[in-house]
């Protein structure tokens, strides 16, 4: 009975969680919800060193039909090698806001090879999306 319990408790949470697993281009809209879509950029070419992933949420509700870059969300990371899991992972990180409400993350690339950013975006104390940015270097 508790199986059944946790695996029902376990498709609930999934689905109400939106789940990106491929690559996303920068500057790609992506889906967060109907109204919400979010695209990044880097600083720079992915290379070893510090690099900025610029993530933007904007709005497609307001009549404006470009949208309205949005504020009110809590933006979370974390980046590693997905082959080498653990080894080069930073801790979940808060994505921090700039003066024209961009949310940004600083990757430390260490070494050439697949990376990924586990991304989470809340409203209050609701994930509304989870997923995965990936990228070479």
């Amino acid at each position: 009975m508790k199986k059944i319990i946790m695996l029902l408790l376990l498709f609930v949470i999934s689905s109400c969680v939106k789940q990106d697993t491929g690559f996303i281009n920068p500057g790609e809209k992506i889906k967060v919800d109907e109204n919400l879509y979010f695209s990044y950029t880097f600083d720079k070419k992915p290379a070893i060193g510090m690099l900025i992933v610029n993530l933007k949420l904007v709005d497609t509700s307001v009549p404006d039909s470009s949208g309205t870059k949005v504020t009110g969300y809590t933006v979370a990371g974390i980046s590693g090698m997905p082959l080498m899991r653990g080894a080069h992972d930073s801790p979940e990180t808060e994505f921090k806001q700039n003066r024209k409400g961009d949310y940004l993350l600083p990757v430390n690339v260490v070494m050439a090879g697949e990376w990924d950013i586990l991304v989470k975006i809340k409203k209050g104390n609701t994930v509304i999306f989870t997923g995965t940015i990936k990228f070479n270097v």
